[in-house]
């Protein structure tokens, strides 16, 4: 049994006043009249940071840290060209999505991701220019609809709210993924700017699909989908999954495969990162693909988890593919990190464009997730 604020207060008069002699509720040292009162459960809070994002905190057992979930609202739209000279402005992202997880008070040192990035292979007739990243985060990705809920309870992030407790909170997607047009003015990856077609429609390569639950115990678990709506359509990449962590908190990354390979690395002054194996495992070379459906990420006071399974009824094998970024460029230790892709399909950048599956419309790619992250 819980017992609220007031309560609380009324027990402390009547000890004080010596007329609670029983075993009214919670526990009670015999003799004394002393109550110690049920702790009430933790929950987490949802904290509304701005129009376009929000924070989900979430208290540890250990009373010292909270883990922080942050939310945007990534909405933009562009003047796009079309057909013989003609232009028009276009929406070309409206989506929620959680960009970074950090420990409160720090950096920020996980990569968000529910979503579902692709890269097509623009080398396919009708397929030209399609040379970037589309999904949450890079751009083309605009929802049809996408519920939040609170214990159950839907809310709505576009609006104002009070911050909100809760034991769990449940997110679902459905989107639609156009076609990406890298030569359109004013295009970048992280703002990526659509196709239109000769009358100037968008057009549409995909429709999204996850129904995302986090939980009090650290633990995030999706189902995550991907409908083609196109014919003759082969990936460059396909990441049904990926874990990302800063150089600056992980120093260490174990996957799944048969051998349970192990690296450590380290980033110098210049950015530079080296690579060790341990035991008998290959060394991480920032392409090898490892056939394997989990990986853990360690740190300092952290690790990370992650696991990735086929669902539906497409049986295939997962792929993960471990890259190293700097942040050479900029001189910027806090871009210094390692991401792992996690691919559920055969794709051009590891089985080239003869191995690499084709896929057409109607056909579904669905994958199911966990990340489980350890705060010590």
């Amino acid at each position: 049994m819980s017992i609220n604020n007031n309560t609380k207060k009324l027990l402390s008069v009547l000890l004080t006043a010596g007329l609670l002699t029983g075993t009214a509720c919670g526990k009670q040292t015999q003799g004394k009249g002393e109550v110690t009162p049920e702790p009430e459960p933790l929950k987490m809070t949802i904290h509304r940071t701005s129009a376009t994002s929000f924070d989900v905190l979430v208290p540890q057992t250990d009373g010292k840290d909270v883990l922080v979930h942050h939310f945007v609202h990534q909405y933009y739209s562009s003047a796009l060209n079309y057909g013989d000279g003609k232009q028009k402005t276009i929406l070309c992202g409206d989506v929620w999505y959680p960009e970074y997880i950090k420990k409160q008070g720090e950096l920020d040192c996980i990569q968000g991701n529910l979503n579902f990035i692709f890269y097509t292979n623009p080398n396919i007739a009708g397929y030209e220019n399609e040379a970037c990243h589309v999904g949450a985060g890079h751009g083309c990705e605009i929802r049809n609809s996408q519920k939040f809920y609170a214990d159950g309870t839907e809310f709505d992030p576009d609006s104002s709210f009070e911050d909100i407790e809760c034991s769990e909170l449940r997110i679902v997607l459905n989107s639609n993924v156009y076609a990406v047009d890298a030569t359109q003015p004013g295009h970048k990856s992280s703002r990526a700017l659509p196709k239109l077609d000769a009358e100037g429609n968008l057009v549409l390569t995909a429709v999204h699909d996850y129904d995302a639950v986090y939980k009090m115990d650290n633990t995030i678990e999706w189902d995550n989908s991907l409908e083609i709506k196109r014919d003759n359509l082969q990936f460059k990449q396909a990441h049904g999954g990926m874990l990302q962590g800063k150089a600056q908190f992980f120093n260490m990354v174990t996957i799944g495969d048969e051998n349970e390979s192990t690296n450590k690395f380290t980033y110098d002054a210049s950015h530079n990162v080296t690579t060790t194996p341990i035991g008998n495992c290959p060394k991480f070379d920032g392409s090898r693909f490892h056939k394997a459906s989990w990986l853990k990420m360690f740190g300092k006071g952290i690790t990370v988890t992650q696991t990735m399974s086929q669902a539906g009824d497409r049986s295939g094998e997962n792929y993960l593919m471990f890259i190293f970024y700097s942040g050479a460029s900029t001189n910027d230790p806090t871009m210094d990190r390692l991401k792992v892709y996690m691919q559920p399909v055969k794709s051009i950048d590891h089985f080239g464009a003869a191995g690499a599956e084709f896929f057409n419309k109607g056909d579904k790619i669905q994958v199911h997730l966990k990340r489980t992250i350890e705060l010590y």
